[in-house]
């Protein structure tokens, strides 16, 4: 009887040191480190979609004027828009350009001729991050020599002409040309969408080459590369007007390589107007256009470009 007892109480003692070992495995911290939490993942944005060229609001007269004009195909038989008081003859459709006759008027075309009797041109640059700083250091009147050896983009084999700046709203000649411009493409405020004007010109032997004047054409791949939006305050260029100061010699056409090899003669007074994007935000590559050598005399032009809201 005594060694059961004793049996049971040692069976007992055990059962009570294992119910405190569990207990003690329980009860104590435990030494490893819980999974951190994952964050939340974050919505990728494309570059190219958030980049995209900001084009006016569908309700505005601008975008309708875009929309009538470009984004949307004309019938072959429409060979004419009138957008009072003028007459958009079409040069070609898809991509649509357009030439509107006596644009700028003998009294204006007089004014740039003294303006280019007076001389003053500077080398035409090509379009890069440091020719945008170039056209802010020029929108700003930097005079500084440093800043113009330092911010222009020369060459010689792509472009060789030269040209002429205007400030905004220099004096009533300018004034009215920008305003002009606002009305045909029912901008809002010349103030804000027509870029400062620029007189060009090429002398015998001069010419640019093939190029766009939104994005940087790359020639291998037929493709045009959207700038970055807003680079150092200059907006992109959503329609250009170009209007022709003379007619030289001979040579000087505007050529449109991929809207059926167009060749636009230059008219005095005359403006060729076309569309640097599409309605999707997108540079449209059709509308890369060239300069042709002047084989005989001086060809001066205008350039005046619509710029994104």
């Amino acid at each position: 009887v005594e060694q059961q007892t004793a049996q049971a109480k040692e069976k007992e003692v055990e059962q009570q040191t294992a119910q405190v070992k569990e207990d003690e495995q329980e009860t104590a911290p435990s030494t490893s480190t819980p999974p951190e939490p994952s964050p939340p993942r974050k919505r990728r944005r494309s570059l190219r979609k958030t980049n995209l060229v900001r084009l006016p609001q569908k309700s505005s007269l601008e975008y309708r004027r875009l929309d009538e004009l470009f984004f949307t195909e004309q019938r072959r038989a429409e060979t004419t828009r009138v957008i009072r008081p003028w007459t958009l003859e079409r040069l070609n459709s898809s991509p649509n350009i357009y030439m509107i006759r006596n644009f700028l008027s003998a009294t204006e075309l007089a004014y740039f001729d003294s303006k280019i009797q007076r001389g003053g041109f500077e080398r035409s640059y090509v379009d890069t991050v440091s020719s945008s700083k170039a056209r802010v250091a020029k929108k700003a009147e930097s005079t500084s020599n440093e800043s113009k050896s330092s911010s222009t983009a020369y060459d010689n084999q792509h472009r060789t002409s030269t040209f002429l700046s205007f400030q905004k709203r220099q004096d009533s000649v300018i004034s009215g040309i920008e305003q002009r411009t606002a009305n045909l493409l029912g901008c809002w405020s010349p103030e804000t969408s027509i870029e400062p004007l620029q007189l060009v010109r090429y002398q015998t032997g001069q010419f640019f080459g093939v190029h766009h004047d939104l994005g940087i054409y790359d020639a291998t791949s037929g493709t045009v590369d959207l700038p970055a939006k807003c680079v150092f305050g200059i907006k992109r260029r959503i329609a250009t007007v170009f209007c022709y100061l003379n007619a030289p010699a001979q040579g000087g056409a505007t050529n449109f390589p991929q809207a059926g090899n167009l060749q636009v003669q230059p008219e005095p007074g005359a403006a060729v107007v076309f569309c640097n994007v599409l309605d999707t935000g997108l540079p449209d590559p059709r509308t890369i256009h060239a300069g042709q050598v002047v084989q005989e005399g001086t060809k001066y032009g205008l350039n005046i470009w619509v710029m994104e809201g």
